[in-house]
């Protein structure tokens, strides 16, 4: 409880205020557990001032009531909210390929460039 609540939550205050009003951009993917709950897992990835150089690093990992598009959308833009990060600065968003997350119709992508004209996707197809 204490790493959870007390180490954690200074470690993300931390994060945050070295990301302060700088562009960032997140990696994110989707995922579902043995038990079927599905997750949306962010990483960040900015350029820190105070370490002069660009940082990647886990943001955090959230449950997802709904996995379509929308759904996805809505908690991931609430979920950077919520860590008081500014949603306009999101410069570019990584994914794995998956439709949901970086379609050309319908999409997390799609939702977000429409409110976020400067965004950019970077989608990396997984080779076996």
């Amino acid at each position: 409880m204490i790493i959870e609540n007390v180490i954690a939550a200074a470690l993300k205050d931390e994060l945050i205020t070295d990301i302060g009003n700088s562009s960032y951009s997140l990696i994110i993917d989707e995922s579902t557990d043995m038990s079927v709950n599905q997750y949306l897992c962010l990483s960040v990835r900015y350029f820190s001032e105070v370490k002069a150089k660009v940082v990647t690093t886990f943001l955090g990992i959230v449950e997802v009531k709904d996995a379509n598009a929308v759904g996805l959308a809505n908690t991931l833009t609430d979920y950077i909210r919520k860590t008081g990060l500014k949603v306009e600065n999101l410069l570019a968003l990584a994914t794995d390929g998956a439709s949901v997350l970086c379609g050309s119709k319908n999409s997390v992508f799609t939702i977000l460039k429409a409110a976020l004209p400067k965004l950019k996707a970077k989608i990396r197809k997984l080779t076996s």
